[in-house]
């Protein structure tokens, strides 16, 4: 893709903003047009005067937010503003040139700001006692500790930190804890950065993306102490396009229903959940979490690698609720629909997704979905799926064998009846289909039906005392974990009694029979541990995990089953270097702190051999 020639650029994502839940509040939108309205006309006399080193970024407006940052100070009018990454000062001129001359600013940076070629800032800016540094990294606690006070007083705080994609969750997570007697805004440098977007996608406060007045790179503005419960109209990403759809669940959210800081365990002392916790707090699921039996009259339906399951209304207009996991392939118009798609005589339900070649889409989404439908009374129809056979022909090689696949079909009673598509498009006079009313078709596991449906499954493995009682699941890529992470668990695990396994040698039958009689599991994320579903309330399990790029957050699916089985969770988190000797022997130590069943063995955690008969 061609790009045109500028000074400087930097990859990014278009995101959609009418499913982001946490919109502007009304104090920001005032604030936003009254800073369109100043901005433009600021002067810099201060910065002007001075012999700093570098291009004079402070002149360019728009695409460089110092105009923006004078103007919000001079708005707000704050008494202290807090700065995180001071760099050559600039900015924290820019900052005090916006303020009133008793106001003051605290500054951190991890360098000096003496050690800075060309620095803008000078004695003076400390002699007088406007200006403050601390000199320290922005996500230690030892800042939120000794400056509590000052900190509470802010009434703006300016965050242009390493985007690294870890600093700012750290710190976001100290910044939750600060007891703010005002009501401070908070400035985000960079929040296009791609190891930025998901920082400022999950923050839980009233926000605006405020860029065009402010950095080419972003610039977003967080009401921080604002009502924390958004509109619900937020709350709707898309009215329904479905003809009719029947509630068949409800998940009633509230603080304590989800968050792994209820119901996780550390794997150390002091380990942050954040960036587990970012993607299950009240701001990223509604209150009343539904889960819908949908149903499109005379709808459309493609089979096809990439678009598997991808529904389209009568008019031809694509369901959005289908549309996670699609490639880029374009829509067929309406013309092409109704034209090429091939007429079914009976009503279908479909509910593979368009990533089912993932063990994970497959085990956890669409089985518990199918076996969902039949529960439903509705006037006849029949299941469909794309046909596995061919697929890997057409360069869509599926994660798991076909015997993994005929297997889980068989012991989750979906065999009979169901019918296998080959790709094309379809059309039928009903079309029905489960969804969770939430861009996240993962929230499924949420629900007490998914394990309810997932139970007749669960009483098919047998008991095998000879099974190993602790699972270390290996894999022969290094997606999850690197070459030297894998030696140090395996390592460390082995010498604890864990059996390595690999679980893409195994068939369906076989793998649920291992967690199944398994009273321990340590495993990277990856779909391999959809298995959980079989393990006992007694399995203990600790994920390896590690943030997928350019996500910043953890993602939480396997915790999610964990907790609705009931077993004992812990994780490690590999992208905050968690991953390192003497925690991780912690941890697996904790893991095996428990006794197995009928155990009397007092070395079982040390060894993880069964007791001698």
């Amino acid at each position: 893709m061609p790009v045109p020639p500028v000074r400087h650029a930097e990859p990014s994502v278009l995101l959609s903003l009418d499913d982001e839940v946490w919109g502007p509040s009304r104090r920001l939108l005032d604030l936003a047009a009254r800073l369109a309205a100043m901005t433009p006309d600021i002067a810099h006399p201060i910065l002007s005067g001075r012999a700093g080193g570098g291009p004079h970024w402070f002149n360019r407006f728009p695409g460089e937010h110092y105009h923006l940052l004078t103007a919000i100070c001079r708005l707000l009018d704050p008494e202290v503003v807090w700065e995180f990454g001071t760099d050559t000062g600039m900015s924290t001129v820019a900052i005090l040139e916006g303020l009133k001359p008793g106001a003051s600013v605290y500054t951190v940076d991890v360098d000096g700001w003496e050690t800075k070629q060309g620095s803008w800032l000078v004695e003076d800016d400390f002699g007088t006692g406007r200006v403050t540094q601390i000199v320290c990294d922005m996500k230690s606690e030892d800042i939120f500790s000794r400056h509590a006070g000052s900190l509470a007083k802010a009434g703006l705080i300016f965050v242009d930190g390493p985007k690294d994609g870890f600093t700012e969750a750290v710190f976001l997570d100290l910044l939750d804890k600060v007891a703010f007697v005002r009501n401070p805004v908070v400035l985000f440098d960079d929040i296009r950065l791609m190891n930025m977007l998901d920082i400022w996608r999950s923050i839980q406060r009233p926000k605006m993306d405020l860029t065009s007045f402010g950095h080419w790179s972003g610039t977003g503005l967080v009401d921080w102490s604002a009502a924390s419960v958004p509109a619900p109209a937020q709350m709707e990403a898309h009215p329904s396009l479905f003809s009719s759809v029947r509630v068949l669940d409800t998940l009633k959210h509230t603080s304590q229903t989800i968050p792994p800081v209820f119901h996780a365990h550390a794997a150390f002392e002091g380990q942050s959940f954040r960036q587990l916790e970012t993607r299950l707090g009240n701001s990223s699921l509604p209150p009343d979490l539904k889960l819908r039996f949908c149903t499109l009259d005379d709808g459309y339906f493609w089979i096809e690698p990439w678009q598997d399951g991808v529904l389209f209304t009568a008019d031809g207009t694509p369901v959005p609720e289908t549309l996670n996991f699609r490639g880029n392939a374009p829509f067929p118009d309406i013309a092409t629909l109704a034209r090429d798609a091939i007429k079914l005589d009976f009503d279908v339900f479909i509910g593979v997704d368009a990533a089912w070649r993932n063990y994970y889409h497959w085990l956890c989404l669409a089985i518990p979905k199918m076996m969902l439908a039949r529960h439903v009374e509705v006037p006849p129809y029949r299941i469909v799926i794309p046909e596995y056979r061919d697929r890997e022909e057409r360069g869509w090689k599926i994660a798991y064998s076909e015997r993994v696949w005929d297997q889980s079909l068989s012991m989750s009673g979906l065999s009979e009846g169901i019918v296998c598509l080959p790709p094309g498009l379809y059309t039928s006079r009903r079309v029905h289909s489960i969804h969770v009313d939430d861009a996240q078709p993962a929230w499924l596991s949420c629900f007490d039906d998914f394990y309810a449906v997932i139970e007749s499954i669960r009483g098919k493995p047998r008991n095998n005392p000879a099974s190993p009682k602790r699972l270390l699941v290996a894999r022969r890529d290094t997606e999850r974990v690197s070459t030297d992470e894998a030696s140090l668990i395996a390592t460390a695990a082995t010498s604890r009694g864990f059996v390595p396994v690999y679980l893409e040698d195994l068939d369906f039958v076989e793998q649920a029979e291992l967690f199944f009689n398994a009273e321990a599991v340590i495993a990277p994320h990856g779909s391999g541990l959809s298995n959980l579903i079989f393990g006992n309330s007694t399995l203990r399990v600790l994920e390896i995990n590690r943030c997928v790029y350019p996500e910043t957050h953890l993602r939480p699916w396997f915790y999610l089953i964990a907790r609705g089985r009931n077993q004992y969770y812990m994780f490690l988190n590999a992208t905050a270097g968690e991953i390192e000797q003497d925690r991780l022997h912690h941890a697996i130590d904790v893991l095996c702190s428990r006794r197995p069943s009928g155990s009397d063995s007092e070395v079982w955690w040390r060894t993880g051999q069964q007791p001698s008969a």
